[in-house]
C-alpha cells in the first residue's frame, strides 16, 4: 500500500507556501519580469550576496540593498533582482515612494529607482563611502557618509534638490557620519563620531533648513545609525549598547524597564528600526540578535539558526519584523518564529559545472554536493560520498564523470553515482574528455602532478615527470590533451608523449578550454591569475591578457573570434578578436567555474551555493520535477517518487495534479488525491499559493509493489507526471513534470 508519508510532506509545502505571504497577490495581479539579456541568480534565490539595508514600502513590500551592487524588491509575493551593472557595495536605501527609491553606496555611488529601472546618477564625490540616505520628498533627498581613505576621518554631507547632488558645508573635522533621518527638509539629523584627544566619541548634527550644527558630542560611544517614524519619534544607537531616543527636551539615552536584558555594554547596535506605533528593532552585530522594544519593554530576539550575519532590519515586532544579512538571507518574525523569504537549492560551495547541453548540466562541490538541472529546475542528487568534488564532465553521451578529494572518482548510471577505483589518492582537480572518442578519451588531473585515464574499463595512471598541481583539462576531437596548472604550467599529451609549452608567465593558470576559430579547426584557450589569457595559434602560446589583475577562472568560449572570462571577484571581459569589452556580473565575490556559449546559454557557480545564468528568458513560473529514485524495479521493490519545486516567477495560484499512467495494454490511469488515489481527474490540493522564490525538494510518496490500485503489479512502463493548472482553464502553469519507471519481473 502507499505510504502515509506524501500526505505530510505536501501538506508541509502547501503551508509553507502559505506562511511566505500573509496578503498573498494572485497570478493575474502580479508583474511578470522584464526577459533582458543579463546575468540573473538562479541560487540563492533571489540572489546571494549579502544585505546591508531595507527600506520598507509598506506591509508585505521592501527593497533591500548590499553588497555586489545587491538590489532586491519583495512585493506582495513577487521577489525581483535587479543587476545595475556596477560592483560597488551599496548601504543605505531610502524611498519617497515605491516608484522612487534612493541606494547610496561605496565610491559616492547613488543611485535611483523609478519604478520600472534602477540609474545611477551623478555624484559629487567618488572618493566619499556613502552611508545614510534619507528624505522628505524627491527635492529634498540627504546622503551622508565618510572618506574612503584609511588614513583620515572625514565626513560628508549631500543634498538632491530634483535636478542635482550638492555637498553641503560642516564647519567640523576629524568626523565620520553613518545615518541620516529627519522631520522634514529643514528638520534633519545626522549621527556619527568625532575624533578627538586620541579617542572617538559620538556626535549628532542638526540640520535647520539653513547650516549643520553640532546638536550633541557626548561622553557616550560613537553613533551608526538614526532612525524615525511619522510622529517624530526617533532613536540612534552605537557601540557599546548606546540607544538614545529624541524627545523634546533634546537626546536623552533611553532606560529599559525589563529585567530580560543582559549587560548592553557587550553589544555594537548598528541599525535602527521605528514603527508608527513608537515600538523599534535594533541590530546586534556583536551577538547577532535583535533589541526589540514595545512601550520601553524590551528583549533580546535571536537570530535564525542559519543567519550567523545580521546586518539589516524593517519593521518592529509589532508590526512585520524583517532581518537580513550574509547571503542575501531574508527573514520575517511570525508568531515567535523566524521565517525565510528566500531559499536555495544549497548553500555549499560549487566548484565546477558542466554540461552536454543547455537541458543537461551539472554543479559539483564540497561534502559530495552534485547538483543537475534538466532545463526545468536545478535538483539535488545523492552522491554517497563526502569528500569535495572538484570537477565534473558530461560526456555528449550518457555518462558524466565527477572528480575530487583522495583520488574520489564517480560516474553517473541512471540515475546513480557509482565511485570508480584510481589508483590515486591525490586530489583531483578536474575531468573531461573527447566529444569523439567516447569512453576511451576520458581524464582527469590533479595536485603534484597526478594525471589518470579512463580507458572505458579501468583507470590507470599516466607517468608524469612533473610535481606541480595540475588545475585543468581539455581534450581535442582526436584525443590530444592540453593540461594548464601552478606558475603558468602548459603541458601537451599525443601519442603518449607528454611535451612542456612556453607559456610565457609565471602565474597559475586555472582553465583551459576549446575555441573553433575556423569550421573544423579547434584550438585551446588557457587563463588564471594576474588576468592571464593565452590562446595557442598552432605555433605558440599568444598573450591576450585584458589588462586588469584579476583571478580569471572561467572561459566561455565555443564561437570564432569570441572569448568571455569571468574572475573570482565577478569581473567579466569579452573578446571579440580585436579588443575587449569589459563588463561585471551581479555577485561579490567567489566565482570558481563557469561553462557554457559566449553570452549565449551560460552558467557560472561558485561559493555559497552560486549559481548564475547568462540568458534572456524570463524565468518559468512555477518549474516542478518529478523523479523516482530508480529507473527499474522488481515486483517486490518500493518505488520512491521525490519532488523538486522552484518558482523563480511572480506567485501563483494553481491547481497540483499528480497522475500515473500504466502501460498501454492496461491504459489505466490514476490521481492523487487528499483522499488517496483516484481513477478521475482531481487536484491533489485546490488551490495552493506558490509565492515568488519558493523552492522546495522533498519525497512525496512511496508505493510498495506489487499494488492493486493504483495498479502496479505487472511488467511495463510506467509514467508519472505532476503539474500546476489553472482552476479556470485548466491549462499548465509552467513547467509540468513527466518521469518514466521500469517494472521487470
Amino acid at each position: 500500500m502507499m505510504s502515509l508519508r506524501p500526505y505530510f510532506v505536501v501538506l508541509l509545502l502547501i503551508l509553507n507556501a502559505f506562511v511566505m505571504g500573509s496578503s498573498p497577490a494572485r497570478a493575474e495581479d502580479a508583474e511578470e519580469p522584464v526577459a533582458e539579456s543579463a546575468w540573473t541568480w538562479e541560487n540563492p534565490f533571489p540572489q546571494g550576496n549579502a544585505l546591508n539595508d531595507i527600506w520598507t514600502e509598506g506591509s508585505n513590500a521592501f527593497t533591500a540593498v548590499g553588497e555586489g551592487g545587491a538590489l532586491v524588491r519583495f512585493d506582495e509575493g513577487l521577489t525581483q533582482a535587479y543587476a545595475p551593472g556596477i560592483r560597488n557595495e551599496i548601504l543605505a536605501v531610502w524611498g519617497v515612494r515605491k516608484d522612487s527609491v534612493y541606494a547610496v553606496g561605496t565610491g559616492g555611488t547613488i543611485l535611483h529607482f523609478d519604478g520600472e529601472t534602477w540609474n545611477l546618477m551623478e555624484s559629487p564625490v567618488t572618493d566619499y563611502d556613502l552611508t545614510g540616505v534619507w528624505g522628505a520628498d524627491d527635492e529634498d533627498i540627504f546622503a551622508v557618509g565618510r572618506s574612503s581613505s584609511q588614513d583620515k576621518f572625514q565626513g560628508v554631507i549631500l543634498r538632491y534638490d530634483g535636478t542635482s547632488w550638492q555637498e553641503m558645508f560642516v564647519d567640523l573635522e576629524d568626523f565620520e557620519l553613518s545615518g541620516v533621518w529627519g522631520k522634514s527638509g529643514d528638520d534633519v539629523w545626522a549621527v556619527g563620531f568625532h575624533y578627538g584627544a586620541q579617542t572617538l566619541s559620538g556626535i549628532i548634527l542638526h540640520y535647520d533648513g539653513s547650516e549643520w550644527r553640532i546638536s550633541s558630542r557626548a561622553t557616550y560611544p560613537p553613533l551608526y545609525d538614526i532612525n524615525g517614524n511619522i510622529h517624530g519619534l526617533a532613536y540612534a544607537v552605537g557601540s557599546d549598547g548606546a540607544v538614545l531616543r529624541l524627545e523634546e527636551s533634546g537626546w536623552t539615552v533611553m532606560n529599559y524597564t525589563s529585567s530580560e536584558l543582559d549587560d548592553l555594554s557587550w553589544s555594537e547596535l548598528r541599525t535602527v528600526s521605528v514603527a508608527g506605533d513608537g515600538s523599534m528593532a535594533v541590530v546586534d552585530v556583536w551577538q547577532n540578535r535583535v533589541l526589540s522594544c514595545v512601550a520601553d519593554v524590551c528583549r533580546w530576539i535571536e537570530a535564525p539558526s542559519d543567519l550567523r550575519d545580521i546586518r539589516a532590519v524593517s519593521g518592529t515586532e509589532t508590526l512585520n519584523l524583517t532581518v537580513a544579512g550574509e547571503e542575501g538571507k531574508t527573514y520575517r518574525f511570525e508568531s515567535e518564529s523566524w521565517v525565510p523569504l528566500t531559499y536555495s537549492r544549497t548553500r555549499t560551495t560549487l566548484n565546477d559545472v558542466h554540461g552536454s547541453d543547455g537541458e543537461n548540466v551539472y554543479a559539483v562541490g564540497e561534502e559530495g554536493t552534485i547538483l543537475h538541472y534538466d532545463g526545468v529546475t536545478w535538483f539535488s542528487m545523492r552522491s554517497g560520498v563526502e569528500e569535495a568534488l572538484n570537477g565534473v564532465w558530461a560526456s555528449p553521451w550518457s555518462a558524466v564523470f565527477a572528480a575530487g578529494e583522495k583520488g574520489r572518482v564517480l560516474i553517473r548510471l541512471g540515475d546513480r553515482w557509482i565511485p570508480m577505483a584510481t589508483g590515486t589518492d591525490a586530489d583531483l582537480n578536474a575531468v573531461g574528455g573527447s566529444i569523439e572518442i567516447a569512453e576511451h578519451g576520458v581524464y582527469a588531473v590533479g595536485d603534484g602532478g597526478v594525471v589518470i585515464h579512463f580507458d572505458g574499463s579501468a583507470w590507470s595512471r599516466i607517468p608524469l615527470e612533473e610535481e606541480a598541481n595540475l588545475n585543468d583539462l581539455w581534450v581535442t576531437r582526436e584525443g590530444m590533451v592540453y593540461v594548464v596548472g601552478d606558475g603558468g604550467l602548459i603541458l601537451r599529451y599525443r601519442n603518449s608523449q607528454w611535451s612542456y609549452m612556453e607559456s610565457g608567465t609565471d602565474q597559475d593558470l586555472n582553465v583551459v578550454v576549446g575555441r573553433r576559430p575556423g569550421l573544423w579547426s579547434q584550438v585551446p584557450v588557457a587563463a588564471g591569475k594576474g588576468g592571464k589569457v593565452l590562446f595557442y595559434d598552432g605555433i605558440s602560446w599568444v598573450d591576450i591578457s585584458p589588462g586588469e589583475s584579476l583571478d580569471f577562472r572561467a572561459i566561455l568560449s565555443n564561437y570564432r573570434d569570441d572569448i568571455f572570462v569571468v574572475s573570482a571577484e565577478g569581473v567579466t571581459y569579452r573578446y571579440d578578436g580585436n579588443s575587449w569589452t569589459r563588463g561585471v556580473a551581479p555577485i561579490a565575490e567567489g566565482i570558481l567555474s563557469g561553462w557554457g556559449r559566449p553570452l549565449g546559454d551560460s552558467v557560472i557557480v561558485g561559493q555559497s551555493g552560486a549559481i548564475l545564468r547568462f540568458s534572456d528568458q524570463a524565468p518559468s513560473a512555477p518549474a516542478v520535477k518529478l523523479y523516482t529514485d530508480k529507473e527499474s524495479y522488481s515486483l517486490s521493490d518500493t518505488v520512491v517518487v521525490s519532488v523538486a519545486v522552484e518558482n523563480r516567477g511572480p506567485a501563483v495560484f494553481g491547481s497540483l495534479y499528480v497522475y500515473l499512467r500504466t502501460p498501454a495494454s492496461i491504459e489505466d490511469i490514476s490521481y492523487l488525491s487528499s483522499a488517496g488515489w483516484r481513477d478521475s481527474s482531481v487536484p491533489l490540493f485546490d488551490p495552493i499559493f506558490i509565492p515568488s522564490g519558493y523552492s522546495l525538494q522533498a519525497e512525496l510518496f512511496t508505493i510498495q509493489l506489487p499494488i492493486s490500485f493504483p495498479r502496479v503489479n505487472q511488467p511495463g512502463t510506467y509514467r508519472l507526471g505532476i503539474g500546476f493548472f489553472s482552476r479556470e482553464d485548466r491549462q499548465p502553469i509552467g513547467e509540468t513534470s513527466v518521469t518514466l519507471f521500469e517494472v521487470v519481473e
